[in-house]
């Protein structure tokens, strides 16, 4: 699999350095209870509207905010 290190590499790019972080894995250790950690079981419990899963941008700007909350 390829990571955003090796996508610098396979086109030459130099890499900045980004920190990145796994939304359902960091959800996974702070909320080990919930049923699951899909973005609408995690945008519920922490009481984030969130419409629109499986919607790119709506996803990623769950995660945004979810991240936000929690990291």
């Amino acid at each position: 699999m390829l990571n955003s290190a090796s996508i610098h590499e396979l086109y030459e790019m130099p890499y900045p350095g980004y920190e990145l972080y796994c939304i359902y894995s960091t959800t996974s250790k702070v909320f080990p209870y919930l049923e699951n950690h899909k973005l609408p079981t995690v945008a519920k419990h922490l009481e984030f509207d969130f419409k629109g899963h499986f919607h790119a941008l709506a996803d990623a700007e769950a995660s945004e905010e979810i991240a936000k909350m929690i990291i």
